[in-house]
């Protein structure tokens, strides 16, 4: 079986490092990939079907092969984000402080699939209940579902 761990450490260099867990003697980790480019300093990264998957605070969004970090893409979005994202469906949601909720494709080809604008900026991470995308905003709750 093969495991990283991915850590985004909040330093100068924005570094997001991997570890590779090990069961035998001795059982410190051994340092996989790393990478410095579009590492968020707040939010969380996000490994689906191979990638992964980071929105920089300046608003760079960035899929990384999860295994050796070799860049599938990188793309500039609008604003700041400082929220995770979560992953729902194949589907990415992420919003920034600007108000804007994108929604990407979980693919190692680009693709924006909606992009929605709010009234007011968005710090918080999004939440998942059934089928509902819960969204806090600045000076709001949203609920939004099927």
């Amino acid at each position: 079986v093969y495991a990283l761990v991915y850590i985004n450490a909040d330093s100068a260099e924005h570094s997001l490092i991997t570890l590779r867990p090990r069961r035998e003697e001795p059982v410190s980790p051994q340092t996989g990939w790393h990478n410095r480019k579009g590492v968020p300093l707040r939010g969380s990264v996000i490994v689906t079907n191979g990638a992964l998957y980071m929105f920089g605070d300046n608003g760079v969004v960035t899929c990384l092969a999860a295994r050796s970090g070799q860049k599938f893409w990188s793309q500039r979005l609008s604003g700041q984000f400082w929220s995770s994202p979560v992953l729902a469906d194949g589907r990415i949601y992420c919003g920034n402080k600007e108000g804007e909720v994108f929604v990407i494709k979980a693919a190692p080809e680009f693709k924006v699939l909606a992009k929605n604008t709010f009234s007011e900026g968005f710090h918080a991470t999004p939440a998942l209940a059934g089928n509902s995308l819960i969204l806090r905003s600045n000076t709001h709750l949203y609920c939004i579902g099927k």
